[in-house]
Order: C-alpha cells, then structure tokens, then sequence
C-alpha cells in the first residue's frame, strides 16, 4: 500500500501497515518507532536524522541503544505512544540530545530516563501528556524543555537536579513541579494551570522560590508550594510578594511572578472517562479576563483552543452526532462507551452523518478534530472513500464535510482530522488525494455538517 505521509523525513514508521522487516521508507515503513531508531544507530550517521511516525498506537518504550545520535521523532497524524502494559515504565531511554514532536504519550511512569544526565529527551514540543508521573527519571536529569504541550492527569515528578521549563502548556488536572530534595523546576511561562475541583484546594506545582511563573493563568484557588517555606500559598501571594520585596527573600523582579486568576469555562462535562486530550482543553467565549489579559500574546498557543465547540457522544438532543439530536447512523450503535460499528460483514463499516450544526455567524474554521480511539489496536480507523469503498489513506484520519452560510446541500469535501480545513483552487479539500497544495486557503462558514466513517479493512492504494 502506498502510504501518504504529510511531513518528510529520513526514516518512516506506520503502526498500521508497516513492518519491522522493510526498509523504512515512506512506502515501506517500520511497524515500530523502535525499529527506526535502531536502523539510525546501525547507520552510523550522527547528523540530524528525522524519524517520521504514522497514525497508530505504540505500545513500546524507545530505547537507543548507543548515545551520540541526534534524533527528532515527528508525528504524523494520530500517534499515540502508549505505555498501558510495557514492561518499561519511560517513555524514551538514552534518546541523547532528542526531540519528540506531535505525539501523544500516555501511560508512563516518565517521558524520559537516561543513564547519564546529559543522554535524556532535550525538547518536547506539541505533545499531549496523558497519565504519567515524571518528566524525567535520572538522578541527575539536566534540562528538559516542553513548549506547547497538554498535560493530563500529570504528577510533575522528576529526580535530580532536573531543571525543567515548561511555556505555553497546558496543565490539566496536572502539577507542573514536584517537590523533592534537590529538585530546581524553571520559571514556568505562558502556562495555563486548571483543576476540574472548585474548592481551592488546587496545588498547581512546587517551586524553589525565584523559579516562579510568568505571565501564567490559574482558576480560583490555585496554591503552589513553596519549598523553602514548607507551606502553601495562593498564587496571588507569590505575586503580591515579588511587587512588594523584589529581588530580595529569594524573590525575582516582579516581572518574573505575572499572573491572572480568573474563571474558566472548559468543555470538561463530555461524555466519556478516557480523557479527552486535546477536546477536553477547549476554551468557550465567557473567559473575557483570559482573551482580553494584557499578558496574552498575539500568536499565544493556548488561545488557539478557543473559543471552540464540542460533542461528544451522549445520547442528547443537542449532540449532532447522535440520532437523537438529528444524526443519521449507519451500521453504527452507541454502546454507552463511545460508537461501535454494527453488523456482520467483514470488513465491518459504518458511518456517522452529523445534524447541521449553526455557528450563529460566519466564523474562520481553524480545525477539526475528533477524539477516537479504537479498542482494536491499529486495525480501526477513521477513514473516507475518496475513490472506492475499500481505499483510504492510511496515516492520516479523514472526514467529510459540507459548508456554507446557509444550510449546506450537495457534495462532501474531504478534509485531515486535527488540521484547519483548506481548499485549492479547484474546490478540492485539503485531504483528497490530488489536491493542489500551492493553492490551499482556508474559509469561514457558518453551517457546519460532518459525515465520519469508520472501516476495519486497510487495503486498497492510491
């Protein structure tokens, strides 16, 4: 099968259809991201090399067997690495000087461990962190930096002198910090920090005082614990102090301890236990403290969430994707637990069209995304037909939509999952086979309507 992977690298790797026996090529990609770190030591090139990992589920702790290598591992779609019953218990081993992108690690007791402080995940960028206990576990960890990244569900832990630097992340049901002994967490910057609890009872993370936060966001109630003081205290007091002391006590100028408390509408009440990631992170139009803060940035990556709508699969009169609010099913149930395919033909499909959904006014459309996960590892997807009912690509999720600022008829686009929707010249979506991507623009619209088909069967090419 041809694969269509969207970003270029040097080694590829899809957990649907690819094997540890090929040659990792784009056409002949590795089964494991394993598999491609191997081949880059058993190269012996230590330049940057590129691994480019597919939509899938990785049930594999990455260990590199020989340091002095310079590896960046690239999502490409939906790339869960998942450690839910791996033996190892980190993410990545000995990834020296690496750099994980566009991932979603879970189930972990930490990102990254090494054997030497300096052999560890240098950089995380716009992964989602879910279940996980630790940034890192050496015993004398060195730095680690994470930028635009979610964490749920997030301990903060980490061993050593591990000087971590977290900006423009989310933190969800997470601590950003965890005290211990010797433990220095960097100057937190742009984070948000929020608590499905309401009774202030919120620790958002343990600092050494001076490695405070800037320019951060925290829901009523939030305390940090102040590690040279052994107590708690709101966040308001850390701020308060630095205007009042400055540099003195251990405090930095006050520039250093900016913050904004305010109130936070999120989408935390969708159906469904099996935390939400990035839909879960969704911000409604109600936080003027939030979207009117001096402090936030024009191009800030957490404003990018909001204001947003979500689903999710409860059976609800207002829920589009149900029957119930207007949907239309095909070999497709509602099992209380999320939407099951129907039916005894093999391949199994089914799809799911969506009610029209109304906007209340034209609005820019800046992504769409759905929170699948299959209970069959890597052998469901989120799929199209784009030219026959058993072809689709595989390394990336795909739906069809319909537009417009009125009730919208006619044909389907189709469109990538977790990207904003753009169209060539031609009116072709930006997730058809064939479209010209030098003349891509994206649209405002304000009817909305999905149809999303599920397939077990991954043969076909295109």
């Amino acid at each position: 099968m041809a694969n269509s992977f969207t970003k270029t690298g040097d080694y590829y790797v899809s957990g649907i259809d690819g094997n540890d026996s090929n040659a990792g090529t784009a056409d002949t990609p590795f089964k494991t991201i394993s598999a491609a770190v191997a081949a880059v030591v058993a190269a012996g090139d230590t330049t940057l090399k590129k691994i480019i990992v597919g939509t899938g589920e990785y049930k594999e702790s990455v260990t590199q067997s020989n340091t002095g290598y310079r590896i960046n591992i690239i999502g490409d779609g939906n790339a869960i690495l998942n450690g839910d019953g791996v033996a190892t218990n980190y993410a990545f081993y000995n990834l020296d000087g690496g750099r994980v992108e566009n991932m979603t690690i879970r189930n972990f007791h930490s990102v990254s461990r090494s054997n030497n402080a300096s052999y560890h995940v240098d950089y995380v960028y716009n992964c989602t962190i879910i279940n996980v206990n630790a940034y890192t576990g050496y015993s004398n960890s060195g730095n680690m930096y994470f930028q635009h990244c979610t964490f749920i569900d997030f301990l903060g832990g980490a061993s050593g002198n591990a000087y971590i630097k977290p900006e423009d992340c989310f933190f969800f049901n997470s601590q950003s910090s965890k005290s211990t002994s010797n433990y220095y967490h960097q100057q937190a910057v742009r984070c948000i920090y929020y608590n499905n609890t309401t009774d202030g009872s919120y620790r958002a993370g343990h600092h050494r005082r001076g490695y405070g936060f800037d320019q951060c966001f925290f829901q009523p109630g939030a305390k940090w614990y102040d590690y040279d003081s052994s107590t708690s205290q709101p966040v308001e007091y850390y701020t308060n102090r630095a205007k009042e002391l400055g540099a003195s006590s251990g405090f930095y100028n006050y520039r250093g301890w900016r913050s904004t408390v305010f109130t936070m509408s999120m989408n935390d009440t969708l159906s469904g236990s099996d935390n939400l990631s990035g839909e879960i992170a969704t911000f409604t139009a109600n936080n003027s403290q939030y979207f009117n803060s001096e402090m936030l940035p024009y191009n800030k990556y957490i404003a990018e969430k909001g204001p947003t709508t979500a689903f999710g699969y409860n059976t609800d009169s207002t829920n589009i994707l149900h029957t119930d609010g207007g949907a239309t099913w095909t070999n497709i149930t509602c099992s209380g637990a999320g939407f099951e395919i129907s039916g005894s033909n093999s391949p199994l499909s089914g799809s799911i069209e969506s009610a029209v959904v109304d906007l209340g006014s034209s609005l820019p459309i800046n992504k769409i995304g759905f929170n699948w996960r299959s209970t069959s590892l890597n052998s469901l997807a989120v799929s199209t037909h784009p030219s026959g009912a058993m072809n689709h690509t595989p390394v990336r999720y795909q739906y069809e939509m319909r537009y417009g600022n009125s009730t919208p008829t006619g044909d389907y686009k189709i469109f990538e999952l977790g990207t904003q929707p753009k169209i060539d010249a031609n009116g072709t979506g930006s997730g058809q086979p064939g479209f010209d991507t030098g003349s891509l623009s994206g649209f405002n619209a304000r009817y909305l309507q999905f149809k999303i088909t599920l397939r077990t069967d991954f043969s076909g090419s295109l």
